[in-house]
């Protein structure tokens, strides 16, 4: 399914998850993604119908016999430029959440001793471009 990975792809597998999710009664950890897919009545979010649109911009361009004219590539880039615009501002729920990356990694292994492993992480939280970094001992 994912030779090759493309936003459909996740997309498609996005929703999915959501749907297996919902019919086990299952809370998302970020609990406003499936509203960011689906509205109250269980049809396409804005951001979808947006997503939608994007993949049939780019299935056009891509087809080999469509011409482009400055006028086309004009009526794009303000029809994309919207739906982008409706896409990022609905994602605005995830400043609600820290980002983390694991730097790094080290294993103490002594003998007769159970491992301990070092870790090293960098968090941002919000709209910061600021990284902080700690470092945890986990078993």
């Amino acid at each position: 399914m994912f030779t090759r990975t493309t936003f459909g792809k996740w997309i498609a597998l996005t929703k999915e998850s959501i749907k297996i999710f919902r019919n086990n009664g299952v809370p998302m950890f970020i609990t406003e993604l499936p509203d960011y897919f689906f509205d109250q009545k269980g049809s396409e979010s804005n951001s979808l119908k947006a997503f939608n649109v994007l993949t049939n911009i780019r299935n056009k361009l891509s087809h080999p016999e469509f011409t482009l004219t400055n006028k086309i590539i004009e009526d794009f880039c303000s029809d994309t430029e919207k739906l982008l615009e409706t896409i990022l501002s609905e994602l605005g729920f995830l400043m609600n959440y820290p980002f983390l990356y694991v730097d790094h990694i080290s294993v103490r292994y002594r003998k007769w001793l159970n491992p301990s492993f070092h870790h090293t992480f960098s968090e941002v939280i919000g709209n910061s471009s600021e990284f902080n970094a700690y470092n945890k001992i986990l078993s």
